[in-house]
């Protein structure tokens, strides 16, 4: 029973996606501008063979994300960007896909899209 209600209570915390309407009706400010190579940098930092890279960089898109499930929901610009680089043995690893978070011109939130 004391796991029951303590699932319960967990469960209750838990952060929902935000309607359309609420997505649409939230002020955004401007579109970031400078995004792309300060993507590009980020994505580069860690790969053993930075020059390898392959990444795709889309277009900012209004959206929505929280850190985690007790967190509040944050609104921002979000980019989507792939990457596919050489590992060790000089083969290509796949494609990893991110989201990048912006409001304005600053960086406030990026995760990587977990693969199936």
């Amino acid at each position: 029973m004391k796991r029951l209600i303590f699932a319960l209570v967990v469960l209750s915390g838990c952060a929902h996606a935000p309607s359309q309407e609420e997505v649409n009706k939230h002020d955004y400010g401007p579109a970031p501008t400078g995004y792309r190579q300060q993507i590009n940098d980020i994505l580069k930092a860690n790969l053993f063979d930075p020059f390898s890279a392959v990444i795709e960089v889309g277009t900012p898109e209004k959206g929505w994300y929280y850190e985690n499930a007790f967190a509040d929901t944050k609104f921002s610009w979000n980019v989507g960007a792939r990457m596919n680089a050489k590992n060790r043995m000089g083969g290509y690893v796949g494609w990893h896909y991110y989201t990048f978070c912006y409001q304005g011109e600053k960086l406030v939130y990026y995760f990587e899209h977990m693969r199936y």
